[in-house]
């Protein structure tokens, strides 16, 4: 444990930092722990973003268009952290865009809406996923299968007008039953877990399936398709944390199942208010869980930790028009030749890097 007195050296610090640069420390990016939570807005043609302090959980600005045009029905997106990219399923317009994620000169992030990239056509996809190399999944609820678009293929998106990502069928309806109007997806870089939208009982409400099915076949591995749960026929949003897998099934309710657990029924985790209508959610890559909810115009937190603890409160966060998908963004911080911390194109000085050292020593001893 760090000691009293480092630890109020270290408060102090942060303090003086905080009075030097007065109100821009609590509204800017240069402080590296605002996460942007972005969530799209079907009924609005849009997708909003929420700047929120990453530790207090406190709204720093409130939900602001980023894209407001060339968007039909934007349903579930997510976000490519290592290339900044958000993508965006559009069910009505048979495709997913890719927007790049920018930083202004002022340190407010934004998207420039005339620069909107095919990631993928003729796909009626409600949801989407990333691994941590790039691939791109989606489910195509109407024929039943799960896409997969290969990220060398995306990675070339910037490259012109005439580069076309082709998808191929992952795990398809008309080979297993198991795959029934999947809507939700979630990705760990191991497994897919996708819910179902008909017959989740039967077939499995959470599914659970290898990332590279071809290689596990070459290893005789059996049975790639597992149900984790089976206790509602209607799936809507999936998303995975380390320990648990969580999934919204109708209204006020939110699921977690634990991966290779293999139950029949998922155990009810958190508790959210009665006007609740929870769609999809997203873990932060950390500790928590954030969750749209479209009968509430809210967007709930929660820890992802807890579960099997029993039920848990959520908290709300921030309202927001009609949420459907949700994702959330953390720029990566890394330190340029002059000793300056950097978040994107974002700079600050010496000063931010000793205080966030000392407080890395401090809480590692």
């Amino acid at each position: 444990m760090p000691s009293v007195s480092l630890l109020w050296a270290c408060l102090w610090q942060l303090a003086c930092l905080e009075f030097a640069l007065g109100s821009s420390a609590r509204s800017s990016p240069l402080i590296p722990l605002t996460e942007y939570i972005f969530v799209s807005q079907p009924s609005h043609r849009t997708v909003s973003v929420t700047e929120v302090n990453a530790l207090t959980r406190q709204v720093i600005h409130d939900a602001r268009p980023v894209i407001s045009t060339g968007l039909h029905e934007p349903s579930g997106i997510a976000i490519d952290h290592d290339r900044q990219r958000l993508y965006v399923a559009d069910p009505k317009s048979h495709k997913v865009f890719m927007y790049k994620l920018q930083f202004g000169k002022d340190g407010h992030l934004f998207i420039d809406e005339d620069e909107q990239f095919i990631a993928v056509r003729d796909l009626t996809a409600r949801w989407v996923a990333l691994d941590d190399k790039g691939t791109l999944f989606a489910t195509d609820e109407a024929r039943s299968f799960i896409a997969e678009v290969d990220s060398v293929e995306l990675a070339k998106l910037e490259d012109g007008d005439d580069v076309r990502p082709q998808f191929h069928k992952l795990f398809s309806h008309d080979l297993t039953r198991q795959v029934d109007k999947p809507g939700g997806i979630a990705v760990d870089g191991r497994n897919i877990y996708w819910g179902n939208r008909a017959r989740g009982r039967p077939y499995g409400s959470l599914l659970s399936a290898p990332e590279d099915p071809k290689a596990q076949i070459a290893k005789g591995v059996p049975n790639m398709i597992q149900s984790l749960s089976k206790n509602v026929d209607k799936v809507y949003g999936v998303c995975a944390s380390p320990n648990v897998v969580f999934y919204t099934g109708g209204a006020r309710t939110v699921y977690g199942a634990k991966p290779g657990s293999f139950q029949l029924k998922g155990s009810t985790t958190v508790l959210l208010d009665d006007f609740a209508v929870p769609r999809g959610c997203v873990w932060d890559g950390d500790g928590t869980v954030f969750l749209a909810d479209k009968g509430g115009d809210a967007v709930w937190s929660f820890p992802s930790a807890m579960h099997g603890l029993g039920l848990m409160q959520a908290s709300k966060m921030f309202d927001v028009e009609d949420p459907y998908g949700v994702a959330v963004f953390r720029p990566s911080i890394a330190l340029d030749a002059g000793g300056f911390l950097r978040a994107g194109t974002i700079q600050a000085g010496p000063a931010l890097t000793s205080l966030l050292v000392m407080l890395s020593f401090a809480f590692s001893r």
